[in-house]
């Protein structure tokens, strides 16, 4: 440690020493420096908010405290077109709590809502079979069968609904349904409006993602894909002590009132797996950031550049009642485990995602960018 004002500070060695996630958020700070997203003056109240410590995080908990000092929305201002086409991921039960679905003339389906979700709560109460049982046959068909009946449910065939989104061409066969929001106070993150950042995704023509979501209607694991692509790996395959299944909202953004910004490591964001160096060296930089595919950790040579995504405020819907678009994706495979911030042992995936993100570079050289940077 060095001095402060006669306090005994921890230094970036320090820092980088107490867990694996503070080695996460220095590489991540020092791609974003060389790539122009983190500027000379964030980098400088980063240091100095460090120097106000009276010790280094030693644990995922420790670091979220200190992280909620430095400013979100503080990368590059994207400036995409009036409204933009969007989606966020989330377990579909949270998101039906605030949605109504809506009939074949637009007016509010009380009883499918209230059918929907009874079928999906009945989903989440049941378990993946252990795949060692050989008799896990009439386990399996249960579930699929409930699935089944959640889709169903959200979209029946008999009904000619009509979308609230003009949805990209590769998302034609996915599990869609119109929904109306019920409440004006719920903000993007289908929750009260917060000072929090909201983490979107553009549904862009050119990339995986649209296909992706129409694929989910026929994969065992529907939420599976879509949760690696986008790097959500806060969510595992059980949910608040019920299985996890996974739903989307699409909407149009409106840019003149929800202000874009290029994601930061600063950004209330993974502390595992947010991956901050998408775009060139010296100070060139893609538009959007990329989320780190989980699925291309520990798979060699694979890239790890996921689906593209921004960040903006979490502030309440404009143009109440909202119409929005909400989609089923499905459950997690058994394996998908939830980021733990209170276990500070880095294993093999852990490991395997900071020497894909290291750039090439040891602790010295990524220090050095830190404390030497000047953008």
């Amino acid at each position: 440690m060095f001095s402060f004002l006669g306090l005994r500070v921890p230094t970036l060695e320090e820092f980088w020493d107490m867990c694996w996630e503070n080695q996460c958020l220095l590489m991540n700070l020092a791609s974003q420096i060389d790539v122009g997203v983190v500027s000379d003056a964030l980098r400088r109240d980063f240091l100095d908010k460090l120097k106000a410590l009276a010790s280094s995080p030693a644990t995922g908990s420790d670091l979220w405290s200190f992280l909620r000092s430095l400013p979100n929305l503080a990368g590059p201002e994207i400036t995409p077109d009036r409204e933009i086409r969007v989606i966020r991921v989330a377990p579909m039960r949270a998101l039906l709590e605030h949605l109504t679905l809506t009939n074949e003339k637009g007016e509010p389906d009380i009883q499918r809502t209230e059918d929907a979700k009874g079928a999906l709560r009945e989903l989440s109460k049941l378990r993946y079979p252990d795949h060692r049982d050989p008799d896990r046959g009439p386990a399996l068909e249960a579930l699929r069968r409930q699935e089944r009946s959640v889709r169903a449910k959200l979209r029946p065939r008999n009904l000619q609904l009509q979308p609230t989104l003009s949805l990209p061409v590769a998302m034609q066969d996915a599990v869609v349904a119109p929904a109306v929001l019920t409440k004006d106070s719920i903000a993007l993150k289908m929750r009260e409006a917060s000072t929090e950042t909201v983490f979107l995704a553009p549904l862009v023509e050119a990339c995986d993602l649209p296909a992706r979501l129409s694929a989910a209607r026929t994969e065992e694991f529907g939420g599976q894909r879509i949760r690696d692509m986008l790097g959500l790996d806060h969510l595992g395959h059980v949910w608040n002590a019920s299985l996890t299944v996974l739903g989307f909202i699409a909407f149009a953004l409106d840019t003149s009132v929800y202000r874009a910004y290029r994601p930061t490591v600063f950004d209330e964001t993974s502390l595992g797996r947010f991956m901050g160096r998408y775009g060139a060296r010296n100070g060139t930089r893609g538009a959007y950031g990329r989320t780190a595919d989980l699925s291309a950790i520990l798979t060699p040579n694979a890239s790890l550049v996921g689906a593209r995504e921004f960040v903006t405020e979490n502030k309440t819907f404009s143009n109440f009642p909202v119409r929005l678009t909400v989609g089923y994706l499905g459950i997690l495979h058994p394996d998908s485990k939830a980021y733990d911030d209170v276990n500070s042992g880095a294993d093999a995936s852990d490991t395997a995602f900071l020497d894909a993100i290291r750039c090439g570079r040891d602790r010295s050289e990524i220090l050095g960018k830190i404390g030497n940077a000047t953008a």
